[in-house]
């Protein structure tokens, strides 16, 4: 034992920072199992509750589309200024290619090709047509016969070539006659069916070729849409590309401003035509604009397996301080439930395939100072910005656990 204590007081200084350190774990030991969970409450109480739709977005004009160029080039000419009406279909600049000579003379031998193959199809189809008229007149010819002969068969009058009265024998041979004749016309119009498919395909691929041949020399780029003609970001001159992230020019079928926002496909299926909406515009601060839903995409966009569709806000009325291209937000109210049973949406957790609240379990001993929960299942109805519809399974007043915040080991020995 002395040699026990000898060895301690030849090590005091170890020995001190030992015990100072089982001192402060022993602290942190009895602070944990004394301090408890902290828990914080809240009460069912009666509320208004609106279901929203929130979502981002931005002003644009109604009816924007983006006008790029398709082919790699420098621009040629612009025909067309900025805040001038056209219409769809018209010219609004043209780009020179960059293609080579090579190029140029591949792209037209195509070309030449091309407009060979229609000729040939035309003409194959110009004599098909001829061939239907004759086949439709050798039918019509051979109905009428059948009929005469099968009326004269009837009456009983005699055939004046043979002088002799008409016999089922003859009706059957004018109806073998006409059968073929229908049949000859089946076939030729099937014909001319076939050739009016080549001659069609042979018109798309000269479209095509003409297309091509264009993009290896002077491109004309067109409007895609009847409208006004906004930022036009191009000069005479400039270097064109098929990947630029700025486009050429935009055109808007209209001069009203609308909101467009990316909505989710849980929040989408809420979403009504003429619901209305609230739309705020982050530049123009302490104002909400009134608007309405229109035109919802049918077809979603996946985006890192996030599908969203685009949704059309109208405003009812615009500002003046609204630009194409501001940034905002807008708010639907889809439901709205008044006076209902609610609760704090933090304290509606997963239970059992269903909704459950926690509650203090006063039949259980505390431990320390934390009193044991229990789940009580719940059934909810809409989900507001706060509050939670509870349609079964609480009362007003009950107090609910939000959350908690516990005092733990880790963090009272290294204060994280």
């Amino acid at each position: 034992m002395r040699k026990f204590f000898g060895f301690l007081w030849r090590y005091k200084i170890y020995t001190i920072i030992g015990l100072i350190i089982l001192a402060v774990i022993g602290g942190s030991i009895w602070k944990k199992n004394n301090s408890g969970v902290e828990y914080v409450y809240d009460k069912a109480t009666f509320a208004d509750v609106s279901d929203l739709v929130s979502e981002t977005g931005n002003l644009q004009l109604e009816g924007q589309a983006s006008i790029t160029s398709p082919i790699e080039g420098v621009v040629n000419q612009i025909f067309v200024k900025n805040g001038e009406r056209v219409g769809s279909g018209e010219t609004l600049f043209s780009v020179k290619s960059n293609a080579t000579e090579i190029e140029k003379a591949a792209a037209y031998a195509t070309l030449l090709t091309a407009q060979s193959n229609l000729k040939i199809a035309s003409q194959a189809n110009g004599t098909h047509q001829a061939a239907v008229e004759t086949a439709r007149a050798a039918y019509l010819s051979a109905q009428v016969n059948h009929h005469n002969v099968s009326l004269w068969f009837a009456r009983g009058y005699k055939n004046v070539a043979t002088d002799r009265h008409y016999t089922q024998q003859e009706i059957d041979s004018a109806k073998a006659t006409m059968d073929a004749a229908e049949q000859g016309l089946a076939n030729a119009e099937q014909a001319l069916a076939d050739t009016t498919i080549s001659v069609e395909a042979a018109q798309a691929t000269l479209d095509s070729a003409q297309e091509s041949y264009d993009s290896k020399t002077i491109y004309t780029v067109k409007a895609s849409r009847a409208g006004t003609v906004y930022n036009i970001s191009i000069n005479v001159g400039d270097k064109m590309s098929v990947t630029a992230a700025t486009p050429a020019a935009i055109i808007a079928g209209s001069d009203q401003i609308a909101f467009k926002a990316q909505i989710n496909e849980n929040d989408v299926a809420k979403l009504k035509l003429d619901q209305v909406a609230d739309i705020s515009v982050d530049a123009i601060k302490n104002k909400v604009f009134k608007g309405k839903v229109g035109n919802i995409d049918t077809i979603g966009t996946n985006t890192s397996g996030v599908i969203t569709f685009n949704v059309y806000f109208s405003i009812d009325e615009s500002d003046e301080a609204m630009r194409s291209g501001m940034s905002g937000s807008v708010n639907v109210v889809v439901d709205e439930h008044k006076n209902v049973l609610t609760v704090a949406n933090a304290a509606v957790k997963p239970y059992q395939n269903g909704k459950a609240v926690q509650v203090v379990d006063t039949s259980k001993p505390k431990t320390g100072k934390t009193p044991a929960l229990k789940y009580v299942p719940i059934k909810i109805g809409i989900r507001g910005a706060d509050r939670t519809e509870v349609t079964e399974g609480l009362t007003e007043g009950m107090g609910v656990v939000v959350n908690s915040g516990t005092n733990q080991f880790k963090s009272n020995l290294f204060g994280g």
